[in-house]
């Protein structure tokens, strides 16, 4: 999940008048299609997208809400560094 919001952070931008032109060239990754200032949608590569959908499954499960509902409970914290050094970010 760490990595699928790493690749969202770094979303490419184009526009769509540039993307008409070569598609190739502009869709990798995780890219935000423009008109303007306005966002006229996102596109996902193949295996970014299974790994987002697999992520929403993963959070949307009872078992995983209750354990996030203790973790937030327990008085036991990380430090974000300590996170971030930990999976790499």
């Amino acid at each position: 999940m760490l990595q699928t919001l790493k690749l969202l952070k770094n979303e490419g931008l184009v526009n769509i008048k540039e993307l008409q032109k070569s598609p190739s060239r502009h869709l990798q990754g995780v890219t935000r299609i423009l008109r303007g200032k306005t966002t006229l949608g996102y596109f996902f590569a193949e295996d970014i997208f299974s790994d987002l959908i697999e992520d929403m499954e993963a959070i949307s499960s009872p078992k995983y809400l209750k354990s996030v509902m203790r973790a937030r409970q327990s008085k036991k914290l990380t430090p974000l560094s300590q996170i971030e050094k930990r999976y790499g970010i």
